[in-house]
């Protein structure tokens, strides 16, 4: 297995379960009927994949998943420190939610700040250009990258 990740089309969201209540009660967003809503969870990649292509077309198969269920929203958490799935997650045009410390039951531990924020599955199928350009910059740097240790390789040669 080379990725995967989970769809849960059901309620009751991991994500929300970290939202307080109080931002529940006064949100607009939480007056919809959370059977439109959907969440993807557990995303894995495999370290082996190196290449831009790979990761773009695992992204695109996703999006296509996500599209096809048919829910209106798609619900998105993140912890703060993770700065990657920052950057996926702000191609789709997320709403914020909420950004804060996770509200826990007594005992649990969890990230110290997360966020939570929603797009539609509209939005993902708009934003493709976005995720394009993104492939297309991440290989431009691994192109740089790759020279970049040639031309270092060469230079530790020439001093031998």
């Amino acid at each position: 297995m080379v990725a995967g990740y989970m769809m849960v089309t059901k309620p009751a969201f991991r994500s929300l379960m970290f939202v307080p209540d109080s931002v529940k009660a006064s949100h607009e967003f939480f007056q919809n009927d959370q059977y439109e809503m959907m969440e993807v969870n557990g995303v894995w990649i495999s370290a082996s994949l190196k290449s831009a292509s790979d990761y773009f077309r695992i992204w695109i198969h996703m999006m296509w998943d996500v599209f096809f269920t048919k829910k209106k929203y798609v619900l998105l958490m993140a912890n703060l420190r993770n700065g990657n799935v920052k950057n996926i997650h702000s191609l789709t045009n997320p709403e914020l939610l909420y950004e804060g410390p996770p509200m826990l039951m007594a005992g649990s531990a969890s990230h110290s700040t997360i966020r939570v924020s929603f797009t539609t599955r509209w939005q993902m199928v708009m934003n493709i250009p976005r995720y394009w350009m993104e492939y297309k910059n991440r290989e431009k740097r691994s192109s740089k990258r790759l020279k970049q240790r040639a031309y270092s390789r060469g230079l530790r040669q020439a001093e031998s």
